[in-house]
């Protein structure tokens, strides 16, 4: 029989990876990606270009129409694309999509300059 965890042990797992620490070990290989510039034209519609795929065989690969995907790739040009349609586009591309939200100071040197404040204004240091 399997052993049931307490609210506890749960919540303490959550802490964890939810932790500055945890999280920036996580993100340390995005550290080194630099992305500055992306194609005048988009991503998605670059990539399907380079793929060599029409707007008509791109939508067959994605269940709509040609001037649906014409539609989300205009939608991503102008930053205003859900995290869906994007998804949608990468999966007819035959592409990863990922996702991430790179912090420019590590969360654990945020976290330490809360925990120094606090003590500052505690008296403790």
């Amino acid at each position: 029989m399997k052993k049931k965890r307490s609210p506890r042990e749960t919540n303490d797992w959550v802490k964890i990876l939810h932790s500055p620490w945890y999280l920036d070990e996580c993100l340390k290989p995005w550290q080194a990606v630099r992305v500055t510039m992306r194609p005048g034209m988009g991503w998605a519609r670059a990539i399907r270009e380079a793929m060599e795929l029409s707007t008509t065989e791109m939508g067959r690969r994605i269940g709509m129409s040609h001037a649906g995907v014409r539609k989300l790739e205009l939608s991503e040009l102008a930053m205003m694309i859900s995290l869906a349609s994007l998804y949608k586009l990468a999966e007819g591309l035959d592409c990863d999509l990922r996702y991430v939200l790179l912090p420019r100071t590590p969360l654990t040197q945020r976290h330490n300059e809360r925990v120094e404040a606090l003590f500052r204004q505690m008296g403790w240091r």
